[in-house]
């Protein structure tokens, strides 16, 4: 059976086997994901000739799609891959793609498996030049299944904390703030799991790297939350996981007690990819550290 891999990039398999002929042919991976995030709702060709050819003539346009989708059902040894004339949707019994399934899972409420899947940023390097409206969808998909992706992460690391397995929930806080290091609330319930799951030297080494990212790439302070969060671990004396003199380390919101913005969109994505251009630099250490919307398309 086939599959649409669209989580850090994009491909077709067979079995698991890459096919490698589609390399090449990215309007028609461009179509087969938009076919794909379409879902049942299936999504016309009128619709898909406006996005992959943008500047042609109405007529060349449908010429042009029904030709790919010609070279798709060839190339692919697929005559039933979509279902449907005026309006296509991809045959789930000929192919199957990552997206859907990602968004059942949060659909059923099951983060782990819309984890499991998301392997990387949706369409990551992947770019079809001319359609700018297509570029456009692809950049607001990715950021909104990114924020998806990071609160299932959240989900996952809220439940492991209120069972009172804190190494899991220090697991899942790390892969949060590996993709969002600016966001300091969720850098603090990080600091807070570690010390809960007895690793009090590790939070106090994690403290002390966000305050030097923040001052290194943003010229800001460190967050004052986390500062406190590390003081009161620096202290001499003895505490349990739930000792009150330590912040909630549940949840990852955006604003500190007194509301004011902990860390915003921009200087969390400014931050993160400072961060990896720093740690990319000759010389330098490298530190371990939605489906379419209806009126999209």
């Amino acid at each position: 059976m086939l599959r649409l891999r669209v989580f850090g990039g994009v491909a077709v398999e067979r079995n698991a086997v890459p096919v490698a002929e589609t390399a090449e042919l990215q309007k028609a991976l461009a179509l087969l994901v938009l076919v794909a995030a379409s879902r049942d709702r299936g999504i016309s060709r009128d619709q898909l000739a406006a996005y992959l050819w943008p500047e042609s003539h109405s007529e060349h346009a449908r010429a042009a799609l029904s030709q790919t989708l010609y070279t798709l059902r060839k190339q692919l040894a697929e005559p039933a891959l979509f279902v449907g004339t005026r309006t296509l949707r991809l045959n789930p019994t000929a192919i199957s793609s990552e997206l859907y399934d990602f968004t059942q899972a949060l659909e059923r409420d099951d983060p782990n498996a819309a984890i499991e899947l998301y392997s990387g940023a949706f369409l990551e390097g992947f770019f079809v030049p001319g359609c700018i409206e297509l570029e456009r969808w692809i950049e607001s998909e990715r950021a909104d299944l990114a924020q998806q992706s990071a609160a299932a992460i959240e989900s996952l690391a809220r439940r492991a904390c209120e069972r009172g397995d804190h190494a899991a929930a220090a697991r899942w806080w790390r892969r949060f703030t590996a993709a969002e290091p600016g966001n300091s609330r969720a850098v603090a319930a990080l600091v807070a799991a570690l010390a809960a799951a007895g690793d009090r030297a590790g939070a106090l080494q994690y403290a002390q790297l966000h305050a030097t990212l923040l001052r290194e790439e943003l010229d800001l302070e460190p967050d004052r939350v986390v500062e406190a969060l590390a003081a009161k671990l620096r202290e001499p004396v003895e505490w349990t996981p739930n000792d009150s003199r330590l912040p909630a380390a549940g949840s990852a919101g955006n604003t500190d007690p007194n509301g004011e913005l902990e860390s915003s969109p921009a200087a969390a994505g400014t931050l993160r990819q400072n961060h990896r251009s720093r740690a990319d630099r000759p010389g330098r250490r490298r530190r371990r550290h939605r489906s379419v919307p209806a009126g999209r398309v």
